[in-house]
């Protein structure tokens, strides 16, 4: 869908789905945070590269839409920096323990 300058967002067009601006704006967050993490491609085509422009038009035309995202799987080398600054917390331990008792 491409949007004409006739066709510009305003407020009273975003409001009519939502109470208030503070609902409009939590949920173009919520939409744009699933359509970068998702990597979807946005179903709306304007002249401006301003994604939040593009967000609240994908919206006012209600074309948004949310993708499940899989659980991100930890990596191995996350597991071996915890272990490592837990070593690394148990040698200061231990040097402060020494540097005390002489």
């Amino acid at each position: 869908m491409e949007l004409d300058y006739k066709d510009q967002l305003t407020n009273e067009k975003l409001l009519k789905r939502f109470n208030n601006q503070f609902e409009l704006v939590r949920y173009a967050i919520q939409v744009a945070e699933n359509t970068i993490r998702s990597g979807r491609e946005l179903d709306i085509w304007a002249d401006s590269q301003n994604v939040s422009y593009l967000i609240l038009s994908e919206i006012a035309a209600n074309k948004e839409e949310f993708v499940e995202i899989p659980e991100v799987i930890v990596a191995p080398v996350a597991a071996k920096v915890e272990s490592f600054k837990e070593e690394k917390s148990e040698r200061k331990t231990k040097t402060k323990r020494k540097a005390e008792s002489e």
